[in-house]
């Protein structure tokens, strides 16, 4: 094996035994958790809002991540399911049975995403922390001390509106870090919008409250929130970065975004054109970083481009160029009408590199 290759055999081995010291920790009770609390139990600092939908084969694992964390202050979880049609809202109740000053369960018997609604709307009413954590039933914490760490950041420093930190990733039983990145720091808009995915995984979300105050009206309806949220903290004050892998994102679980994105090419298309028009309305709350936005809506559009031509759909491929208004928008109609195929996709992909290249 080679001297990369002992390099990564011997990072997977050190995310393996995180995940291993996880799975042997043993559950504390309510009052051993309560215990260590300074202050009201029924004022959380911390409210952490958990969305669920058909996770019975990992919403344990969320659950168990919760309850393990050791901190100074009161928090609440509040478990959102989405009419699940399988065992998951049953395994909620059983926990919110045993840890019933934590686990507060909102269990809907009509599938709220299909009427566009997110969960956060029906958990804020419940709620009442300071701050706000993130962690879907498919992801988990393998951090006690995750929550208590990012809570001093923001306690100690009221220009900070939100902390974030890196992440193991679970792909088909491959670990991986999310992040290379080995030093905390502060991070802004652009150093979000130049990341082509998401910036920090959502799991480590820990955000001031009056976040919900500034969101547009339009964000109801972005086909994804996490980039949205990362930056309109970022009028709240400064993002800050924890180096340490405090939880785990699990890729391409059945019937989740990713899993979807991966396998839908349709799915995929539709993300990136809804997506876009939602970059674009981005331009008037962050004039400074219309450069950065712009940026990200070429990446977009290029990317849109490619799956239209995976697709093999010269006809829609064709109305998303004209629809575009993108540079060099004719010579793409030109090379597509004289050429074909593999002129558009070589000249799309030297302005790819011309691109990352400034």
């Amino acid at each position: 094996m080679t001297v990369a290759g002992n390099a990564i055999h011997a990072d997977e081995m050190a995310l393996c035994s995180r995940l291993s010291a996880f799975i042997d920790a043993a559950l504390p009770s309510q009052d051993e958790i309560i215990a260590h609390w300074q202050g009201e139990p029924e004022q959380p600092l911390v409210s952490v809002f958990c969305a669920t939908f058909n996770h019975q084969d990992y919403i344990e694992d969320a659950l168990k991540g919760f309850v393990l964390q050791q901190t100074p202050f009161a928090f609440e979880v509040i478990v959102h399911d989405d009419a699940s049609t399988d065992d998951t809202a049953s395994i909620v109740r059983a926990w919110a049975a045993r840890y019933p000053a934590i686990i507060k369960p909102v269990l809907q018997t009509q599938n709220q995403h299909s009427l566009g609604i997110k969960p956060s709307a029906a958990m804020r009413p419940c709620s009442s922390g300071a701050y706000i954590a993130l962690c879907e039933g498919d992801d988990y914490w393998i951090d006690p001390l995750k929550l208590a760490r990012q809570a001093v950041v923001l306690q100690s420093d009221p220009t900070i509106a939100m902390v974030v930190h890196n992440a193991v990733i679970s792909d088909g039983g491959r670990l991986k870090r999310f992040s290379k990145t080995s030093q905390p720091r502060v991070f802004s808009e652009t150093d979000i919008l130049n990341t082509d995915r998401q910036f920090a995984p959502t799991a480590s979300y820990l955000f001031r409250r009056e976040l919900y105050e500034i969101l547009p009206d339009w964000f109801g309806s972005a086909p994804v929130g996490d980039l949205y949220i990362e930056l309109y903290c970022q009028k709240l004050g400064r993002g800050y970065y924890l180096p340490e892998m405090m939880s785990v994102y699990r890729r391409g679980v059945p019937g989740s975004w990713s899993e979807g994105m991966e396998h839908s090419r349709q799915q995929k298309i539709q993300f990136l054109r809804t997506n876009m028009a939602c970059l674009a309305k981005l331009i008037d709350d962050f004039p400074q970083a219309g450069r950065a936005i712009q940026a990200k809506i070429r990446r977009s559009q290029h990317r849109l481009l490619s799956n239209l031509m995976e697709q093999g759909d010269n006809g829609a491929l064709c109305a998303a160029i004209e629809s575009l208004h993108m540079p060099r928008q004719r010579l793409h109609l030109f090379l597509l009408d004289k050429l074909g195929l593999s002129a558009l996709r070589l000249a799309l992909a030297l302005e790819r590199r011309i691109a990352k290249q400034r």
